[in-house]
């Protein structure tokens, strides 16, 4: 009895707890089978059961690296079974060689290493280790260690949004010690990179303000654009201020690239680097790594630069194996598939010792395009056929004889390619007499923002290209105060979801596809509003966002037609023929029809008269409609009181007594009431008449009267 009352208060106390966990548990079996379902299917999250409406998962499939990346969680899991002392030895040996081989790599000799989840930590570290440097007592003092003097980080207008008040915020420092420093460059140049003679004016300002610059965050390849910053006149300035300098940005990959000689000064980026590989190198749980160069390891332990804690020294064990596996050959042939996506360098032009660039097909073709656009590149002519490529880019053998820094490799590639439509110069159209049906009103007047056009117009290419090629990884960007362009930035995707040369030759193809359709839509705009000023039943819409020829809205000459279902039943058939039309709606909320792309040669008068006739052939079905629903409304009316009439004859025919409710009874069983047939009204939909339906109740059958017959 004490034992089945202990068991009941013990149920009763697992009642709060939900289902799944109650009592012993799950077999592990279900439990399994229930994770496998999750990553399986994108909306399976209850129960093992699989429901109808599920959507299968997108999986990257992994190479031999990427599992061996996986499978390093799990070991580093198994480490910490050992003793303290083993795990000691194996986190040592793998963080000092993970250490030494990236520094190697990286060009980036005798630095030490941090590795971190957040990409912005190893920022905030090594900013944290300058403002040391710079005033040791801080650390305990805190701001009053200042004394007066405050600190200032130098960010970039171009840097990652909100990474400065990030730093400031982590750091406890004031928003006044963040300066955002201007952009210089020209769209036709490095417009995105930071401007040498604003970061000396402000460096200028601040000393003038009893303030010490302490850092400044440069770029090689911002974060929208891909832009380099002037690394070298940044790093002279920061030797010549005492400043310490943190290089972000996925050109850092191309210092892998190029094998300079050992007699060859190392290249020096500054006091430090963040290094983001699981992007580069397309590994999953693979680590940020941030290089540093600091000769105090107090200050770098205080910080948190360093770490006595063994689980945090064993972050990098995916890399350690990771780079074992892939070796100097296998990575540098993942950083530099990338970079022949879209590099600008000449063909043929041998970098890293690894292979050679393609044949650049995707800048040269986008270079030559006259209706596309390149962010920080100089137009050049389309060229002819039998006319060689003269390149003005210089390889790594010039560069390193010519005894220039290596900072300066980075204006021989091109990891990120930012491009866009930009020709949207409508040609004059042709010449019309006045007297004809479709000429141009001497009140007409050509409207139109260029400028909104484009965007629409970007979209649109930048869904077809999507949806056409989607192995080539596009963005949609906002490039301030230019608009929309597309950007591709193999680095960040390439290795990510395999990205072949081939498909950038399909992604190629598909592209000078798709600029004929805009070149010819652009071309018919003004013929098409030319068409729609001479009609008088349809009336333009303004519609900016909206990258077709343009939209229309019919105007009935019936009035009280409801113009949505109106357009809607026109977008219904005109689709039966074209899937080019869609419904839309104006400003003010009016329905509208939108007319979509065309392709050279396009009659855009016989589409106008299209839709009007169409427009037209549905007004009159509508209006018939309407008609039909007006007499079916009269004849019910009159329907109702024919009935109601013979309801009120027929009472006054069997007398009042029949309808008292006790005396009725008896008379109706004293004297039965003669049984009629049922009788109601049929409406005749061709004459619009109204008859009975004794007949047919008589027959069973529906009797057309010939009076009543069309």
């Amino acid at each position: 009895m004490e034992e089945d009352k202990k068991l009941r208060l013990f149920e009763k106390s697992g009642l709060q707890l939900p289902e799944v966990i109650r009592g012993k548990g799950q077999q592990m079996g279900d439990v399994l089978k229930l994770l496998e379902n999750m990553l399986l299917f994108d909306n399976c999250d209850e129960g093992t059961a699989i429901p109808a409406s599920t959507r299968p998962a997108r999986l990257k499939e992994l190479d031999e690296s990427s599992r061996v990346a996986v499978l390093a969680h799990s070991i580093m899991a198994y480490l910490f079974t050992f003793s303290e002392e083993h795990l000691r030895r194996i986190s040592s040996r793998v963080t000092s060689d993970t250490t030494l081989w990236i520094s190697r790599l990286f060009r980036f000799n005798e630095a030490s290493a941090f590795f971190h989840e957040d990409a912005r930590e190893g920022v905030v570290r090594v900013c944290r280790l300058a403002l040391l440097l710079r005033f040791p007592r801080w650390g305990h003092e805190g701001q009053d260690a200042f004394e007066g003097k405050l600190p200032v980080v130098y960010v970039s207008e171009a840097a990652q949004a909100g990474l400065g008040p990030y730093i400031c915020q982590q750091l406890g420092l004031p928003a006044s010690c963040l300066h955002v420093v201007a952009c210089q460059g020209t769209p036709s140049k490095q417009m995105h990179r930071i401007s040498l003679r604003a970061l000396e004016q402000a460096i200028a300002e601040d000393e003038a303000a009893d303030r010490v610059p302490a850092v400044i965050l440069a770029h090689a390849g911002t974060p929208l654009v891909g832009h380099t910053d002037d690394l070298q006149g940044i790093q002279d300035m920061c030797k010549k201020h005492r400043i310490w300098l943190h290089v972000t940005g996925s050109s850092l990959a191309l210092l892998t690239l190029y094998s300079i000689p050992e007699y060859v000064q190392p290249a020096e980026t500054g006091d430090s680097m963040t290094l983001e590989l699981s992007e580069w190198l397309g590994l999953p749980a693979v680590p940020h790594v941030t290089l540093f160069k600091a000769s105090e390891p107090t200050l770098v332990h205080q910080v948190g630069l360093s770490s006595l804690h063994l689980p945090v020294k064993l972050t990098c064990l995916p890399l350690w194996i990771v780079l074992q596996h892939l070796g100097h050959d296998g990575l540098l042939g993942r950083i530099q598939r990338c970079i022949d996506l879209v590099s600008a360098a000449g063909e043929g032009t041998s970098l890293g010792g690894v292979g050679s660039f393609q044949s650049n097909k995707l800048f040269h073709a986008l270079e030559t395009t006259k209706e596309v656009q390149i962010l920080g590149v100089e137009k050049k002519k389309k060229l002819q056929p039998g006319e060689e490529v003269i390149t003005h880019y210089r390889s790594a053998r010039e560069l390193i004889s010519s005894a220039i820094c290596a900072l300066l490799v980075f204006d021989t590639a091109l990891p990120t390619i930012v491009f866009r439509f930009s020709d949207v110069k409508l040609p004059p159209a042709r010449e019309v007499a006045p007297y004809a049906v479709n000429a141009v009103p001497e009140n007409h007047v050509d409207e139109t923002d260029d400028e909104t056009y484009l965007n629409a117009a970007n979209l649109w290419l930048l869904d077809q290209l999507r949806h056409d090629v989607p192995q080539v990884v596009l963005e949609l960007i906002n490039v301030e105060p230019m608009g929309v362009f597309l950007r591709f930035a193999p680095l960040e995707s390439a290795n990510w979801i395999g990205t072949e040369p081939s498909d950038v030759d399909r992604c190629l193809q598909v592209l000078d596809d798709h600029l004929a359709v805009i070149r010819a839509t652009c071309a018919q705009q003004r013929l098409f509003r030319v068409a729609i000023a001479a009609q008088t039943r349809l009336k333009p819409v303004p519609m900016p966002n909206w990258a077709g020829l343009g939209a229309v809205q019919y105007v009935p000459e019936t009035d009280g037609l409801d113009l949505r279902k109106l357009h809607e039943e026109m977008v219904a058939q005109l689709k039966s023929d074209d899937t080019a039309f869609l419904l839309g709606q104006s400003s003010d909320g009016q329905p509208c029809i939108l007319f979509g792309m065309v392709t050279s040669g396009f009659d855009t008068a016989s589409l106008v008269r299209v839709v009007l006739d169409i427009g037209k052939q549905v007004e009159e079905s509508s209006r018939q409609l309407e008609q039909l629903v007006e007499k079916l409304t009269l004849g019910i009316a009159r329907a109702n009181e024919d009935l109601e009439k013979e309801h009120v004859e027929q009472l006054l025919q069997e007398g009042v007594f029949r309808q008292i409710p006790v005396v009725g009874s008896l008379v109706n069983w004293w004297s039965p009431p003669p049984k009629e047939a049922q009788k109601g009204r049929t409406f005749d939909l061709d004459t619009g008449t109204i008859g009975s339906t004794e007949l047919t109740y008589k027959t069973h059958l529906q009797v057309k009267h010939k009076s009543q017959s069309s």
